[in-house]
């Protein structure tokens, strides 16, 4: 299910004793239009008129030669459209307003994003596991070209091994020359999230487009000293804007306090224009700088060695970092 709802495969086959199990978890999956059919009249039913892509079979049920008949009819078959393109278009709708919410950046809710540049390199599975039971929300990956900042960090071989780990959100941060030649790879990666910086090179508008084109959260950052009006002709197609509140590619560097300026005019700007925009931090979060972050609106904090990396459990910090957002 995951594979077909991010563009991967086209249909797939499923099968448990009575198909029901499976059919109801695929269909959780965002695009997964599961079908459990027992007979071949039911297999060319569900593709005309539903156009399911995948086919969910009862193996305690049916035989391999009463199968084949019923994969044949569900592969062959084509989605006829007409009278029942209305109805699909619809759930797909509902699915897409559904969907805004699955990771809670539209709804107000405060989400600790871990940022996997500041944990145990040698041990990045293992605090993964430890973070995914504390309850965290997403894992912030930073990529860093050598150019745009002065570092090196994670790359998009990360991203493909912890999504064949985690159902967790990933959020990619991109501070690279040249954003548009990762969308593509992170989108086949599994990227939910992707964060382009205002100051990379590139056309920002396609850029953005791009990533929204895919089914993926699009998302600006910008750097300390970058006006914010430099934002507005992108805001249409942005998800989240992110504030850099340190110097850009360097982890355990001191908070910028200008940025709090900076946010509380950006946050006025986009409620006068009715923008449906979430705020992002990044940099220096933790009990002393969230309290007034979010005061200021932000829901997104990006949790790194000022706030979840460091002493005490990951349990204890993230709930030690909710408690100053109220």
């Amino acid at each position: 299910g995951d594979k077909i709802a991010r563009g991967w495969y086209r249909r797939g086959i499923v099968l448990c004793s009575s198909g029901i199990g499976v059919s109801i978890v695929a269909n959780k999956f965002p695009r997964v239009k599961a079908a459990l059919v027992h007979n071949e009249h039911m297999a060319e039913m569900t593709r005309k008129h539903n156009d399911s892509n995948v086919l969910a079979l009862a193996a305690g049920e049916l035989t391999i030669e009463s199968t084949k008949p019923i994969l044949k009819k569900w592969l062959f078959t084509d989605f006829e459209g007409g009278r029942h393109q209305k109805r699909l278009d619809q759930i797909t709708e509902i699915e897409k307003n559904l969907m805004r919410n699955v990771y809670g950046i539209e709804n107000g809710e405060v989400k600790i994003s871990a940022s996997l540049m500041c944990g145990d390199q040698l041990n990045l599975l293992e605090e993964t596991n430890k973070l995914v039971n504390a309850g965290i929300d997403f894992f912030h990956i930073d990529i860093i070209d050598g150019h745009f900042a002065a570092n090196i960090s994670l790359n998009i071989d990360h991203v493909f091994a912890l999504r064949g780990h985690t159902n967790i959100p990933l959020d990619i941060h991109l501070m690279v020359t040249n954003p548009k030649d990762y969308i593509e790879r992170l989108a086949t990666a599994g990227a939910d999230m992707i964060t382009i910086h205002l100051e990379s090179e590139g056309n920002i508008l396609e850029i953005l487009k791009d990533i929204k084109s895919k089914g993926i959260k699009s998302g600006l950052a910008i750097n300390i000293n970058t006006p914010i009006e430099e934002l507005y002709p992108y805001l249409e197609y942005t998800d989240l804007v992110m504030f850099m509140c340190i110097d850009t590619g360097f982890k355990a560097t001191p908070f910028k306090p200008e940025v709090i300026k900076k946010i509380r005019a950006f946050n006025h700007y986009i409620k006068d224009k009715n923008y449906n925009i979430t705020l992002a931090a990044d940099g220096s979060i933790g009990p002393r700088t969230i309290s007034e972050l979010y005061n200021e609106g932000v829901r997104i904090f990006v949790g790194g060695t000022s706030g979840l990396f460091r002493q005490g459990s990951f349990e204890e910090n993230i709930k030690n970092l909710r408690s100053h957002c109220h």
